[in-house]
């Protein structure tokens, strides 16, 4: 068991290397981001996005269309375009 310590209002971003048995064919990397947040604020994500703990990120793979983050159902007030 791994605990990883997290500061609240911080994201905080690790990288763990398993290597079952010993053997480096069995190598396996987990890049692990602790968001300060509700899930749900992330719920509209959850399957595009990638973990980038060099650059201490989390990288959106959705080109072209729109990301909505919290509920959906409140008012938008913001929508900013990164292309």
């Amino acid at each position: 068991m791994v605990a990883l310590p997290s500061e609240e209002t911080l994201t905080d971003f690790y990288q763990i290397v398993y290597t079952h048995n010993n053997e480096s064919k069995s190598k396996y990397e987990f890049n692990i981001a602790i968001v300060d947040c509700e899930p749900s604020f992330l719920h509209s994500i959850q399957t595009i996005y990638e973990v980038n703990v060099r650059s201490q990120a989390l990288i959106l793979n959705k080109k072209d269309e729109d990301i909505i983050f919290g509920n959906e159902s409140n008012e938008i007030e913001e929508i900013m375009r990164v292309d």
